[in-house]
């Protein structure tokens, strides 16, 4: 299953079924909507845009010496809706994200590979954010 209910966010992914109904279903009980457009096509602009709160958007990738990309992705939007869920400011949230998939990179396998919380924010305390 491509969809994630956490209290009031719906992540969604574009390579599901029946998009723009689930889009418009959550828009209309005023769910917070986070799309990741991957793959981005023609299907995206179809969609009412105005509904989407969050676009996880890959277009910079961390300057590590990357082993296996496998749960990047993955672990960035889930790292970032968590940090979000938790108060976080939106900068703050893609900081927290953006180390975590960076960490997930240098590690083979996809599940194994996902840091804990405590360890990217103890890297993020290391470096001073």
């Amino acid at each position: 299953m491509r969809w994630i209910i956490c209290e009031q966010e719906l992540v969604l992914q574009n390579e599901m079924n029946e998009l723009l109904y689930i889009v418009e279903q959550a828009n209309a009980r005023d769910m917070k909507i986070v799309l990741n457009p991957s793959p981005m096509n023609e299907k995206i602009w179809k969609l009412p845009l105005k509904y989407i709160d969050y676009f996880m958007l890959n277009e910079i990738e961390a300057k590590v010496e990357a082993v296996d990309t496998t749960a990047a992705g993955d672990t960035f939007t889930g790292f970032f809706i968590g940090g979000i869920q938790r108060g976080l400011r939106v900068k703050e949230a893609m900081e927290l994200a953006s180390r975590a998939s960076a960490i997930v990179v240098t590690r083979e396998g996809a599940a194994p590979s996902i840091p804990t919380c405590a360890e990217v924010e103890e890297i993020l305390k290391k470096e001073g954010k």
